[in-house]
Order: C-alpha cells, then structure tokens, then sequence
C-alpha cells in the first residue's frame, strides 16, 4: 500500500534528521519549516508521473489526521485560589487562561518544585490577522515570524514574562495601567498564560520539570503605591531617567513612564515586574534595561528611607550607564563615594530577609571613576552586610560589573546555606575562591566564578558539599592543582555541567565526571595540564551531551565501550556491525573535543561515531592512526542508511597517522548535505553562520583525492582540507584549486604540488579553511561560553522557544492553520516519495546527492536553559 509507506518513509526520515516534535500543537510549524526549507533549494525536481493516483489517496487520509492532530486543546482556564500542578518535559509548553473583569488586575505565581520553567501571559489586545486565536478580530501581531512573514501565524509579543527568579515564586502582576496590553478596563478581558519548561533534568533526578500555578484577581483602583515610596520612586525617575523623552534617551525607562504623562512614573505598583502587597508596600523593585543614566550612590541615597527596607528583591540588570564612585556629594552629601562603599549602604538598607541582589547593570557599575576607585569591592564591610542576610539571601548575580580584588579570608561573604544562584563572572576578581564555613550548601544549583583572575585550587568543598549543584563554573582563571570528585553520584548526582578550562590543573580527569555511571551532560576541561588515560566507559554517560578535553596530555586509546564491563567478544551489535547501544537513540552525545593531546591507537570506535546526535568532532594533533571508516558500511543509497557520523557537520582528524582513503560515502555527511546553520550571540542577539569543517589534512591518506569535494566549493560555509597527504598523481582537476601535493609513482614515488590557481579561480569565492588551531575553532565553528547567564534562555535557541520577546501563542486553538500546515507537510512527504522513486528508477545516485539533505530543525543543545555552555546551534533556515 503507498499510504503505509510514505508514512513509514516519513518517519524514518523525521527520526534520521533528528526533527524534535516538542508539542502536538506544534507539529505544523515544524511542518511549515520543513516545506518552506526544503522548496527553498535551488535545485530542479522531476516529479514522478505514477505518483499522482496514490498522492491523491494519501492527501485525502492525511488532511483527515491533521484536522485532528494538528488542533491542540482549548486552554486550561484558571480559578481565582485555586493551584494547578504540572510537569513539563524541556521545550514544552501547558497553556493556561483567565478573564478580568472591570477594573481587576492579576496576580500569577508559578513555585517551581523541581527543574526550571517560566511563565509567559499574552495580553488581549494581541490576534491573528485573520482572526484565529486570542483577542479581537483583525487586531495585528506587533513581531513577525523567522520566516519574514507579517502575519504571523504562530507568534505573539508576549506582555509579561517571569525574569531570573532563582530561588523563590516566579510572580508577577498583570496590571491594566496600559490599554494597549491589557485591552479597556472598563471590559471582560481573556489573557493567555504559557508555562515553558527549560529543563531536560531536574535537581531531583527526574526528568523536565515540576511547578504550581495560582491565580489571584486584585482591585485595579485600590492597588496604589503609599505616598512615601511613591515620591521617592518619583525622585529617582527624573534622576536617572529624565524629565520627558528626547532624541537622546527615546528609550530610557520606558516600562515606567506614564503612557499618558511621559515626563511623569507610572505608579510603581502596576509597572511590569514591580510587586507591592497588600499594604500598596513595593517588594519586589525592577530596574532592568531601563538605561538609567545616574550614579547608584544617587539611587541609595533616595531610596534607602522608604522604599529599600521593604524591597526583598531588587533588579538592576542592563543599565550600561549606570555607575558608581561619582555621586554628587553636593545634592546628596550622604552618598557613598566609593564602589564598594555603594555596595554597602546598598545592602544595608535592604531588609534581612532581602532575597535577590541582581546588579549586572555593565562592566563599569564598580569600576569607579578618578580618585573614587575601590581596590576591593569586597571588602570587610561589604561581607559583613552580605552576611547579615545570607539566612534568606538567595541569588545574587554579579556577572561583569568590573568588580575587582579579592575576598577576604574565612569571610562567608557570599555562600550561605540558602544561597540558590551566585555568579561572578567577567570581573577582575583574584586571590582565592570564595569560601563558606556552612557544614553543606544544599541550596546552591549554580556557581560562575569563570573569566576572573582566581588562584590556588579548587576547594574540594565544591565537590563534596554543593549536594544539589547543577552548574560548577570555574573557567578562565588561573587555578592549579588537582580536582576533587566532582559529579560523584552519591555526593553530587545534580551536577549537569562542570567547567574548568584555560586553568593550569594537573593529575588526572576525575572518574565520577565520566562513565555509565555519571549524570553529567557537560564537561570542559580544555587548556590546562591534565595528563593520564580515560576511562574505557567515557563516552557511557545517560545524560553526556559535551566533552571537552582539548590541549592536554591526555594518554591511551579513544574510549570504545558503553559499560565497563564490556569487552570488545560482549558487545551487541545490529545487522550493520553496530553497537547497539552506541547508536541507541536516547544517546545525546553531541560535540566531543579530545584534540591537542596524545592519543594513540585506532581513533573511530562505535562507542564515539555512532552516537545518533554527534555533531562536532575534534580528534585532531594527536597520534591517532588506521583507515577512515566507511559511513554507511558500503551501502550509500541515501541519508537512512548512515550509521556512523550521522549528523557530523565538523570532522577534524588532521595532524595525525590515518591512513587508507577517503570513502566516498563521505560525501552524504552533514558536512556537506546540511544547509548552513546560524549561532545567536546571547549578548547582541546577531546571528553567526556556523562553519561546516572536513579536515583530514596532515595525515597519511593516499589512492585518489576526492573529486566530489569540488561540489561545494561555492558554499562558503563548508570548509575543505585535505592537504599534506600522500595522494596519488594526478590531482583532478575539480580540486586543482587546493593546490595539493601528490606522489608520483611513474617517478620512483617523488612528490609534486598541482599547478596553482588561476585568475579565474581566485576571484571564485572559496570558503576559508579551519587550521585546526584553537582559535580558529573555537570563534568561526563554535564559539563557546558568550553569555553564562543561567535564567535566560540558551543564546542560540529552537525557533520554537519565546526568544526576542515571542511566544506560540495562537495555533494551538487554530484548526484552520493546523489543516493548512500539515497540508503543507503532505505535499512535501509527496514530493519527497515522488523524488526517490524516480531516483530509484533511473538509478541516479547523484541526482539525490544534489537536491540534498532535508531541513534539521534541531535547536541548540538538549540539555536545557540551564546549561553553562553558552552558545549552540540555531536553524534558522536551510
């Protein structure tokens, strides 16, 4: 039957790309990406004329499933004081809703028991063009999808979102201050809530994660800020954001303005992130981007008599010109003037049960200026300040604030028993670590201390004591000696992601980091002076995702089994020869950097290429040596026969003792099939092309040099070396432009260099080549760590994610635009079986090969939000 196998084909296809079905509701914008992606080529197709009889059928039976699969169920509505529990694997999403009505206002909390997730609550005022969805009818989505498309069908601009909320309830509430959000006051009015779970594991073990939803309605009228705090908000609003707009500050504390005064503060109370009580008493105090253009010695000073001995949670997040040491102690003589003298007062007007410090306002808020510069930010006053409340005290990011010095010793300045998140970041911080007199911290989830000037050790304490830790950062300082049992699976089971590269530690890599036995998703130890063997089982972990080991003096063979107790006579194996469990599906492996070091013996163990998800691969400048293994065992009929290397779009062996050929069947790789992908920087938000790499140069590979890697020598996104090999005379003439040296047998085995390029050749546009040099990798191929923010999301993230202020809201009610999707998806699998049947037919092999791979909506890294690693893998489009 043709339905049975277009489906079959389908699916084998899906699950060969990778394509991640987060959410039901969601499969037709993935349909969508696929069709668009995949018609996008500029390649022509044959179709098949026997096809259209059976396309007809089958469009008819799979139109009927999508009417019913692709129509998500109506929202969950909310009670007032009534708490919903829920779970949500990473990337999903609940949808919820709740009506206002006249003159209410909203109070939404989401306690998060276990994992990470925010929540997201779309205004009325926001629905499709055509009407589908939440809102009035013809009322327009104020962003546009990835697509360019402005009547966006899959995304809204979401109104009020939780921020960072480590630690305690994400609150938040949901005034109706601003009609174009909140639709008339005067009205019933519908807001859509969205809860999105981040995490693939929770500290608990389990996997995404655990929450309760509450919904209270509060009187609009009655919620005022008190007379006190209101003048003083007042104060610091002409302060540091001026008096009215002008061409100068258009943006500066816009969330605050008054939308019908703008030379005058909203009331504090109904602006977005603030939270007063039932006392109209401020709480929660949020500053973020609001480009306040003062000193904080000036905003201390105002506020520090009413308003910051109530105010249990402060933010003060991207304010690049907001500073310290430069109050004007003529208007304020009381004013700190110093940094760390700032910091102090700060904390000492905040109450004892303050519960988040947040203070990453840019590189210069401690810095100081002229004389007003503190060696210290940390000083004896400043610790003793954080001491006074570390009993409540729960996160406190200071992430490149130019804070500088040391700490002070035994001072328990900043770890204490209910601390939840602490990150100190891209500072100039040296000395010692921070220490913490407290018998176990089993609070704390994250610790970032990477991109400082930190010596000595690490503190074992680290590693016996932080119970429940899920990221260690330590990266980018000056630490030695040894490691402790990081990870260990009784101490510290929680821990997701260890980093310590660029240091100058020694011994070996710590067994509980590596394994079946681990629960760690990400390991970089590059740049240091780690020496010894790996064990056997390295590349076993449940949860791996990322190892990273590069420029070390590192021994022994590549790792080659699954479990320890393995032998190579024990190992299950598929039809193919493969290791079943190393190409078993749920594997996450995806980047593995062991370059730089001193492995020798056979380097392609199935252990390592035949995990499904396995991406970037560095094995390069070592002493690796054998034949490079054939990709399909021989059989390269098309992209589902793979069975090593499946979605490698970087494959760097140079620099060691391979020999043999290269396969032809390389050429079906990643590398070249995968249309170029895109890096978001998590600091400016711009997208890098992501560089595909094939090097094998360095080497003693011989037989023919591939002529197919001609093919791609237009794509500037695909990088090709193979030089520095044995390759026999002659060069063909596709590949003449690489310049490569060849042996001549005809000339008793001498070497010769192919002519060199013409003037027409070089004014083509050839990709550049990787070295194999770190910094070449590390910024054109995969950047690393650009933004170590733990609560927002990862920087290079799945379309599908509420980045850039969208979340889907919309399809999942719409059965209309489900239809019209999945529409779209049954005519590309139609196009996609009419294709292969043609080739098949005529036995066209390269025909397949240049209308390429289908689109990899895979995003990112699957290890969650609160990953340390920084920047992954976006598809933007194929």
């Amino acid at each position: 039957m043709f339905v049975p196998s277009v489906v079959t084909r389908a699916r084998r296809a899906v699950e060969s790309r990778k394509v991640r079905v987060v959410d039901p509701s969601l499969t037709c914008v993935y349909a969508r990406s696929w069709w668009v992606s995949f018609w996008g080529k500029s390649y022509a197709v044959t179709m098949s004329r026997r096809g259209s009889p059976r396309a007809l059928l089958f469009l008819i039976v799979f139109l009927s499933a999508c009417a019913t699969y692709c129509a998500a169920p109506v929202e969950v509505s909310l009670t007032a004081g009534v708490v919903i529990e829920g779970t949500n694997t990473k990337d999903q999403a609940r949808f919820f809703q709740f009506v206002l009505g006249p003159n209410e206002d909203a109070e939404l909390t989401l306690a998060v028991t276990d994992g990470d997730a925010d929540v997201y609550v779309l205004g009325p005022m926001f629905a499709r063009v055509s009407g589908f969805g939440a809102g009035n009818v013809g009322a327009k989505s104020t962003n546009v999808d990835h697509f360019g498309a402005d009547d966006n069908f899959n995304a809204y601009k979401w109104t009020w979102s939780s921020y960072k909320s480590a630690g305690s309830d994400e609150i938040l509430y949901i005034s109706s201050a601003d009609p174009l959000k909140a639709g008339s006051i005067t009205t019933n009015r519908t807001f859509r809530v969205g809860v999105w779970g981040w995490s693939e594991f929770g500290e608990s073990g389990a996997d995404g994660s655990e929450w309760r939803l509450s919904f209270a309605k509060r009187n609009h009228t009655a919620m005022v800020n008190s007379n006190l705090q209101a003048v003083a908000m007042q104060n610091v609003f002409t302060e540091c954001c001026g008096v009215a707009k002008t061409p100068t500050n258009t943006n500066r504390c816009s969330p605050w303005r008054n939308k019908s005064n703008p030379s005058a503060a909203m009331d504090a109370c109904h602006v977005a992130n603030n939270l007063c009580d039932e006392n109209d008493v401020l709480r929660f105090l949020n500053f973020n981007a609001y480009d306040l253009s003062c000193d904080l010695s000036t905003v201390v000073s105002l506020l520090e008599g009413h308003v910051l001995p109530s105010v249990t949670r402060i933010e003060m997040d991207d304010n690049p010109h907001l500073t310290t040491g430069a109050a004007d102690v003529g208007r304020f003589p009381t004013a700190p003037v110093t940094p760390s003298a700032t910091l102090a007062a700060l904390l000492a007007a905040l109450p004892n049960n303050a519960t988040h410090l947040h203070l990453e306002s840019g590189g210069s808020l401690f810095a100081g200026t002229g004389e007003n510069v503190s060696p210290n930010t940390f000083t004896n006053e400043v610790c003793a300040a954080f001491r006074a409340r570390l009993s409540t005290l729960a996160s406190v990011r200071l992430r490149n604030t130019g804070a500088r010095g040391s700490f002070p010793e035994n001072a328990d300045c900043l770890l204490g028993a209910r601390s939840v998140d602490v990150a100190l970041s891209d500072n100039s911080l040296t000395g010692s670590l921070p220490t913490f007199t407290a018998p176990f911290l089993s609070n704390l989830l994250f610790f970032k201390a990477n991109a400082n000037g930190f010596t000595g050790p690490i503190p074992p304490a680290f590693a016996s004591r932080l119970t429940k830790a899920v990221t260690l950062d330590f990266s980018d300082n000056s630490l030695n000696g040894t490691l402790a049992r990081f990870g260990d699976a009784v101490l510290q089971s929680s821990l997701l992601f260890f980093k310590a590269n660029n240091n100058s530690l020694t011994g070996t890599v710590p067994a509980s980091l590596l394994g079946q036995n681990s629960n760690v998703s990400g390991i970089d130890l590059s740049d240091n002076l780690l020496s010894g063997t790996l064990p056997r089982d390295a590349f076993g972990g449940k949860r791996l995702t990322q190892l990273v080991l590069g420029n070390n003096a590192l021994t022994g063979g590549i790792p080659d089994v699954m479990t320890i107790g393995e032998t190579t006579n024990q190992i299950a194996k598929t039809a193919d020869g493969v290791s079943i469990a190393a190409s078993a599906p749920s594997r996450k492996l995806h980047r593995v950097d062991l370059s730089r070091n001193a492995f020798t013996g056979y380097g392609f163990p199935d252990a390592l290429v035949c995990a499904p998800d396995l991406t970037y691969l560095y094995l390069n400048s070592n002493a690796l040596s054998g034949d490079l293994p054939l990709a399909t065992n021989g059989d390269p009929k098309d992209l589902e026969f793979l069975i090593r290397f499946r979605n490698l779009r970087v494959l760097n062996l140079s620099n060691n003792r391979f020999t043999g050929s290269v396969p032809d069947d390389h050429l079906i790789l990643d590398v070249f099939q995968s249309g170029p992908g895109y890096v978001r920087d998590g600091v400016t938000g711009a997208l890098t092309p992501l560089q595909h790499v094939y090097d094998v140069s360095d080497n003693f590979i011989a037989g023919t040099a591939p002529a197919w890697a001609a093919r791609w020598r237009e794509f500037a996104y695909v990088s090709v070396n193979l030089r520095n090999n044995r390759w026999t005379c002659p060069i063909p003439n596709p590949i003449s432009y690489l310049t490569l040296a060849c042996v001549d047998d005809n000339a008793g085995g001498n070497t010769s260099v192919t002519p060199k390029t013409t003037a027409a050749d070089t004014n083509r546009r050839v990709p550049n080549r990787d070295t194999g040099n770190a910094d070449s990798r590390d910024t054109s191929i995969f950047p690393g760590i650009t933004d170590p923010q733990t609560f927002t999301p990862v920087s290079a993230v799945d379309q599908s994610l509420p980045k850039d202020g969208s979340v889907l809201f919309g399809l999942e009610t719409a059965v209309g635009a489900g239809v019209f999707f999945c529409a779209l998806l049954a005519l590309g699998l139609l196009a996609h079986g009419a294709i292969r049947s043609h080739i098949r037919r005529r036995g066209n092999h390269q025909r397949f090969i240049e209308i390429g791979a289908f689109n990899d909506i895979r995003g990112g890294s699957p290890t969650g939000r609160r990953e340390a690693w920084g920047d992954g893998e976006t598809r933007v489009r194929d």
